[in-house]
């Protein structure tokens, strides 16, 4: 009954951690891009500074972009973990 109880903790940690960071990926990337479209890229003028500015634009959105198709991987990893332990942890109370 322990372990029952302990796997249902674990598991409505989970749900919770999943639903929190959710939200917060959701907001962090409607942040991101009104901030990025409000960027005006046009009184950057012309000539070397402002293909560097706009390359280093398109960097940060790259890289801004990739690092949140990570952290979608990275709960699926922990969702995973998770689960493995409570099953885990049932089969080891038996």
């Amino acid at each position: 009954m322990e372990s029952n109880n302990k796997a249902q903790g674990g598991l409505a940690g989970l749900v919770s951690t999943l639903v929190v960071v959710g939200i917060l990926l959701i907001i962090g990337v409607f942040v991101f891009t009104t901030v990025d479209n409000s960027i005006d890229t046009t009184s950057l003028g012309n000539g070397t500074v402002a293909t560097n500015a706009n390359s280093t634009i398109e960097d940060i959105e790259d890289n801004f972009f990739n690092a949140t198709s990570l952290a979608v991987v990275a709960l699926i990893v922990l969702a995973a973990s998770v689960i493995i332990g409570i099953l885990l942890g049932a089969f080891r109370s038996n």
